[in-house]
This record gives C-alpha cells, sequence and structure tokens, in this order.
C-alpha cells in the first residue's frame, strides 16, 4: 500500500483552531499542520504553510499543503462531493518526486479519501435519517 494515514487530531480543543494530519503518500512521509481558512457546512479550506515531508521517510522538505471539500448540487437534484489537494514544493523536492512518481501516488491517494469522505458523509446521513424515522411520534 502507497498511501496510509498515520494519525490525525484536532488542535485547540473546542476551539478547533488547527488539525494535524500525518500520512505515507507514495514514500513521502507528511506531517501537515493545517488551519482552517474557509469552515461552512458546505465547504472546507485548510491550509498547511509549514508542512513537513520527508521524502523515502529520511530526506526533510518544507512543502506548502492546501486541502479543500466541498458539497454541491447536480443536475439530477443530489448532492455530489469534491475533494482537492494542492502542494507546492521547492524544485529539487518536485524533481525527487517525479523520479518516484509523486504526482501519481498524490493523485490516487486524493481520488481515495474523496471517495471515503463521501461514503462516511452518506452513511451518516442515512444514520441520520433512520434514527429520524424510528422516533416515537405524540398520539394525537
Amino acid at each position: 500500500m502507497f498511501s496510509r494515514h498515520r494519525a490525525m487530531g484536532i488542535n485547540g480543543g473546542s476551539a478547533r483552531v488547527g488539525v494535524v494530519n500525518v500520512e505515507s503518500v507514495g514514500g513521502v512521509m507528511m506531517i501537515q499542520h493545517y488551519r482552517p481558512e474557509v469552515v461552512r457546512p458546505d465547504h472546507v479550506k485548510l491550509v498547511s504553510d509549514s508542512s513537513q515531508a520527508y521524502l523515502l521517510h529520511v530526506f526533510p522538505a518544507r512543502i506548502r499543503v492546501l486541502w479543500e471539500m466541498q458539497t454541491f448540487a447536480t443536475a439530477n437534484g443530489t448532492t455530489g462531493f469534491r475533494g482537492s489537494v494542492e502542494v507546492t514544493m521547492p524544485l529539487w523536492v518536485r524533481l525527487l518526486a517525479a523520479l518516484n512518481c509523486g504526482s501519481y501516488f498524490l493523485k490516487r491517494h486524493v481520488i481515495g479519501e474523496t471517495a471515503g469522505f463521501a461514503a462516511n458523509i452518506a452513511a451518516k446521513i442515512k444514520q441520520a435519517r433512520s434514527a429520524e424515522t424510528r422516533r416515537p411520534t405524540a398520539a394525537a
């Protein structure tokens, strides 16, 4: 497996001032310290200006990561889900990542992660609707 989450957490307690994410994608270990830039029910945009990447899990490099998730209405009346990740890195890191097929593994990771988030959201909606239909109603 070339993509795996190692850890994730919210810092700042209930204020949720940031998210720390540790994952390995295509032989690159990444530690991201996200701060929220947009937080709405239909749109979340997190930015990590000082992510630390370890190429081959050894060589350190600073990178910038933008992680964005959105829901949107579709033409057939359903809701769509879109996730994207943008990574900005120094030239030497881009060259090494190209040799290691880094963009390919990152793209695969984002596709799998987006599908997983969408399935998780759909399951929670289904569970909430199911709980609503099981609630007893007051007799008239």
